[in-house]
């Protein structure tokens, strides 16, 4: 898969169209996509799909073991849940080097695309 993903032959091309295109189609066969992110959208169409009635733990913020909790990266001490993340994301280049960044985004790139396409289907199935 690096090969085609950062290859510039034609035939890299096609293989990298095939990719997707497989990765799209088996995505697409499935009843429901969800986004993490976005699972406060999400619980009519859970109902909806999969017939739970109860869909509440699907928002629920669930803390681990404080053992897990402890963070040496900066993040501030989270005390009201969700709307209490000032740092919830990293930026990818203020922890990697310049030239492990430029590796992981050409390795990432279809998985990018195809993320994409999975909050697409998601936001029109709701």
């Amino acid at each position: 898969i690096r090969k085609i993903s950062v290859g510039k032959t034609a035939a890299d091309a096609q293989k990298r169209q095939e990719a997707i295109a497989k990765a799209l189609d088996t995505v697409a066969k499935y009843d429901l996509v969800m986004v993490m992110e976005w699972l406060a959208y999400a619980p009519e169409h859970v109902r909806d799909v999969l017939g739970f009635r109860d869909t509440t733990t699907m928002t629920e913020r669930i803390r681990p073991h404080i053992g897990q909790a402890k963070r040496n990266d900066g993040q501030e001490h989270n005390q009201l849940g969700a709307a209490g993340i000032a740092k919830a994301s990293w930026t990818p280049e203020e922890y990697l080097s310049a030239e492990q960044y430029k590796i992981m985004s050409e390795d990432l790139a279809l998985d990018e695309i195809l993320t994409d396409a999975a909050r697409r289907m998601f936001l029109e199935r709701i």
